[in-house]
């Protein structure tokens, strides 16, 4: 690969790629740069040497345990869902153990709807579903989409359960019992983490539990993106690339 000159362009280019991907095109002048930065740049210890830079601003928030966090990807009432039959609706809910978990951590229920636009129904169609599947297991709740500061969104969750996603990510960087069901989103970022489960009640308790006790696994969190256990992703990648170019 030919030298790269470090720029704020390089850097940012890389740093705002997506998790599932490590390739990275750079145009500078009539010169194109391709390269993936996985194999190039990072250290075999890690899955990714380098994070997300809005991640390392947990570091700054406390945990206050307000509420219990469902994290949805799809709805059961949107007719272009995909990962049919792990959506959000009441077999969900059910069999998750939502109740029994509110019950468990007596905290109200905020489930966190993901923003999709033109393919899903209004907002205040989809607010309507939710609540109605929550009222049907007389599960204490609100409802919320884009939120300002989803930093405070995590760091106020007493757990996290829902759907793999990027942000899911984050309560586990905060040492928050999280738990994903399997099918529902796209896990493969997450390597081996023992949060990633069926969607069984007692084993999704048990788990959540043991995330309680154990607290943040810093060596999964190095292993997966170094520097995300002490929110410091950016600065060691920053540093890596530095010694590289």
């Amino acid at each position: 690969m030919k030298k790269l000159t470090l720029t704020a362009g390089l850097i940012a280019s890389m740093l705002s790629a997506n998790a599932q991907d490590t390739s990275c095109t750079y145009f500078t002048g009539k010169n194109v740069y391709e390269f993936d930065y996985y194999t190039q740049f990072a250290d075999k210890k890690h899955y990714l040497l380098g994070g997300f830079p809005s991640n390392d601003k947990l570091g700054k928030y406390k945990r206050t345990n307000k509420h219990i966090l469902v994290i949805t990807n799809f709805l059961g009432n949107n007719p272009k869902r995909r990962f049919r039959g792990k959506e959000f609706n009441e077999r969900f809910v059910e069999r998750i153990g939502l109740k029994g978990i509110q019950e468990k951590y007596n905290k109200p229920v905020l489930v966190k709807v993901k923003s999709r636009l033109h393919d899903a129904p209004s907002y205040e169609i989809d607010k309507k579903y939710v609540s109605d599947v929550l009222s049907q297991f007389d599960i204490q709740g609100e409802v919320v989409f884009d939120v300002e500061d989803d930093n405070k969104l995590i760091c106020d969750s007493v757990c996290v359960v829902g759907a793999a996603s990027t942000m899911m990510y984050k309560p586990i960087q905060k040492g928050i019992p999280t738990v994903m069901i399997k099918g529902s989103g796209w896990s493969d970022f997450f390597g081996d983490f023992p949060g990633i489960l069926d969607w069984d009640k007692e084993l999704i308790i048990k788990e959540l539990e043991r995330q309680e006790v154990e607290g943040k696994d810093v060596k999964y969190l190095e292993y997966i993106i170094h520097g995300s256990s002490d929110y410091t992703s950016t600065e060691k990648y920053v540093n890596h690339i530095k010694r590289l170019v």
